[in-house]
């Protein structure tokens, strides 16, 4: 925009010195012209954006993240999960991780705790991370009663119950590089996956 005005003021200011028209407006013109190339010469400096705010924590240990206090209480690796009649079993060459945890909404809304779909700064999401930053979402456990996958939850109102996660069997091995990270783009909790 700034490089079409300083054309047009220069355009101008040629055809009126070509008309030859006095020097004050020819100097007008050129003023003019001059201070909109040093505007456009000015650069701003990019503000930076503020680090995500990272707690770390053990598991047990509760943390907040927006309207929600999570609690991680602990981390197994079974070879299958049972649900009355049904049974849950990992696709060949992975297994499963599941988190066992509390949440409680202490928000004025309902509000759904790991959703699919939604605003990346304000949904809450859950991501285990292993050693080489390999990322893997929460696997949903449809008919699974314990699965707080997607879960609504009233306000006020706090549940238990699972995530579980299906990861290649190779990175469930090491065990003690894995990480979950509960939280938002902007703020996150941490929990290492110990033994």
């Amino acid at each position: 925009m700034k490089k079409k005005v300083i054309a047009m003021l220069t355009c101008t200011a040629l055809f009126l010195t070509g008309c030859s028209m006095s020097d004050s407006v020819t100097d007008t013109i050129k003023k003019a012209a001059d201070k909109a190339s040093s505007n456009t010469a000015e650069t701003t400096e990019p503000t930076g954006t503020p680090a995500p705010e990272t707690k770390k924590l053990a598991l047990g240990q509760s943390g907040k993240v927006k309207d929600w206090k999570i609690t991680v209480k602990k981390v197994s690796f079974p070879k299958h999960i049972n649900n009355g009649s049904l049974q849950f079993k990992p696709h060949s060459g992975k297994t499963f991780v599941v988190v066992s945890m509390s949440a409680k909404n202490n928000g004025k809304q309902e509000s759904t705790l790991f959703p699919r779909v939604g605003l990346k700064n304000k949904m809450v999401t859950a991501t285990l991370i292993d050693k080489n930053n390999e990322t893997y979402q929460p696997t949903q456990l449809l008919g699974y009663d314990k699965d707080i996958v997607t879960k609504s939850f009233k306000p006020q109102s706090g549940k238990k119950g699972i995530i579980c996660f299906e990861v290649p069997k190779k990175a469930a091995k090491e065990k003690n590089n894995l990480q979950l990270k509960i939280g938002t783009v902007d703020s996150s909790l941490v929990y290492p996956i110990k033994k």
